[in-house]
């Protein structure tokens, strides 16, 4: 979004053309927080598609959420005491069901981010591959701006210091414009939702899913129900 760009250039209250020594980058990713974030995808062509959804990031030391009201679904990942990731979790509200997969499940069907990734949203080598363009406060935090172009596609990050989070992300390729927008900003006292219990809910193995096909729920979810 131009006009968000425009806003926080605009707030600036001075620039510097190194990037900030960020010491608190450890204990940050590790901040209990919840957020409300947005993101936006408009896909170009002759009749351009526009896409949006609202999502709930509910991130604790060792464990963050990602919710979806639209979809009635949550994804959960769990942090292992060597820092790695240990475990995932795929809700479905709708079905009061959980699948849960172990670091093994994960690597098996190539799908197995870094904590940090999960506790960051965003990749932390991505801000080494941008400019760096001055710095700002954003939900009163300290947050840092940059800009780049990053294989083909024009990249521009607002970045919160302390707390290791994107304030806007925002990616503009030939194909596609992408954008993560933070919406607001809660300390997990104040927030107006909380993690899922999932206390009545039904468990079940990934590495059991292909032996029960029949059932009704994993039915209505392989068809996006």
């Amino acid at each position: 979004m131009k006009s968000t760009v425009f806003v926080l250039a605009a707030c600036l209250t001075a620039l510097y053309f190194t990037p900030p020594v960020n010491a608190a980058e450890k204990t940050g990713i590790s901040r209990p927080l919840t957020a409300l974030f947005e993101s936006r995808v408009i896909v170009f062509g002759h009749r351009p598609k526009r896409f949006s959804r609202l999502w709930h990031f509910i991130r604790q030391a060792d464990r963050v959420e990602k919710q979806i009201p639209d979809q009635h679904q949550d994804e959960v990942w769990f942090r292992g005491k060597d820092g790695s990731l240990k475990a995932y979790q795929f809700i479905s509200d709708k079905h009061r069901l959980v699948i849960e997969y172990n670091k093994g499940d994960l690597r098996s069907i190539s799908n197995y981010p870094s904590w940090a990734l999960v506790a960051a949203i965003l990749p932390a080598e991505l801000r080494g591959k941008l400019k760096y363009q001055g710095s700002t406060k954003i939900f009163g935090h300290p947050a840092s701006l940059y800009r780049g172009n990053l294989n083909g596609a024009d990249v521009e990050l607002t970045w919160l210091d302390d707390v290791m989070l994107p304030a806007h992300y925002r990616e503009i390729s030939q194909r596609r414009d992408t954008q993560i927008e933070l919406k607001n900003l809660y300390s997990p006292k104040n927030a107006p939702w909380k993690a899922r219990v999932t206390t009545n809910y039904r468990f079940m193995d990934f590495a059991d899913v292909g032996d029960n096909e029949s059932d009704p729920a994993l039915r209505e979810l392989a068809h996006g129900h």
